[in-house]
């Protein structure tokens, strides 16, 4: 008879040869699907194609002359494609001078109507003589109406 550990008092207890014979079935049934499981093949990932946005781009011949002569030097646009671009040179240098600069300082500004504004009433002054003057007329013609009493 074979003892089997129990987990909660960390004896051995007596398991009869019936528990001894099933585990050990389950056992090698075990070993013979394991023998029978393909490890998984790991195939090599494809690198991703690389996204052009101007793959298959086109522009009329006149584009092209237009835009070649903006650009009459096209030597150096190439040369900076194939090579990188180059350090800034102005980065590198020496450390910046510090100018010295004067505060700036509020300026006085008079106080005056903005311009055009002159214009703007002698429109006003002139609408209001002729509101005046058909009023008088109103009041004119009311009274010769009215019989002049």
């Amino acid at each position: 008879m074979e003892v089997a550990d129990d987990d909660r008092t960390g004896k051995g207890t007596p398991m009869s040869d019936d528990q001894a014979d099933r585990i050990a079935k389950i056992e090698r049934e075990l070993a013979e699907l394991k023998a029978q499981v393909k490890p998984p093949v790991e195939k090599p990932r494809e690198p991703w194609p690389k996204y052009d946005p101007t793959e298959g781009f086109r522009l009329p011949a006149s584009a092209v002359k237009a835009m070649c002569d903006v650009v009459p030097d096209f030597r150096g646009i190439a040369q900076e494609q194939k090579h990188g671009m180059g350090e800034p040179g102005g980065f590198l240098g020496s450390e910046p001078k510090a100018e010295k600069k004067e505060p700036r300082r509020a300026t006085e500004t008079p106080l005056e109507p903005p311009p055009g504004v002159k214009y703007v009433d002698e429109i006003a002054k002139h609408f209001d003589r002729l509101d005046r003057l058909q009023t008088m007329k109103t009041i004119a013609d009311a009274i010769k109406a009215g019989g002049g009493k």
